[in-house]
């Protein structure tokens, strides 16, 4: 399908925060966004999606929004929001600057969905999402390669 229609949807589903692809006005796989990962920020929530349909639900802890510094760096604890793609992952305990991480799959930079044993129901990581232990443990097999969509929203 193409045409002026589609690139309304198109351009309804961006107006709507989804990501739908470039507005083209073609109907394709991005359009229809058939394997996915959306966080929603302001509920602290992730959604995985296979063929368009929700396989997965689970609470988050995202970035909190506090003033930290280590090693001589500091910055402002934040969960970046935009359209990213799963960029490379680890199996198990993964080290990083700013603490351990279980079975990360990263989307931005250093920036990953990751296990952890603290998942309150408020934001309060460096500014990763941070996942339950025991969604993480199926959260790798849910996007199982680098390149799937991850949307992160406000």
């Amino acid at each position: 399908m193409r045409g002026p229609d589609v690139r309304r949807l198109q351009a309804r589903l961006a107006q709507l925060s989804y990501y739908p692809g470039p507005r083209d006005g073609r109907f394709g796989l991005d359009t229809l966004g058939a394997e996915r990962v959306e966080v929603d920020l302001r509920h602290e929530v992730l959604y995985v999606y296979h063929h368009n349909q929700v396989v997965l639900i689970s609470h988050v802890s995202s970035g909190g929004g506090y003033y930290y510094c280590v090693g001589g760096s500091c910055a402002y604890a934040v969960t970046p929001a935009g359209n990213f793609r799963t960029l490379s992952r680890d199996s198990g305990w993964h080290v990083a600057p700013l603490g351990l991480l279980y079975n990360p799959v990263f989307f931005h930079g250093g920036y990953a969905i990751h296990g952890d044993t603290e998942v309150p129901l408020q934001p309060v990581s460096h500014g990763c999402v941070r996942i339950p232990m025991d969604v993480a443990n199926i959260f790798p097999r849910l996007v199982p390669r680098n390149g799937i969509p991850v949307y992160v929203r406000r």
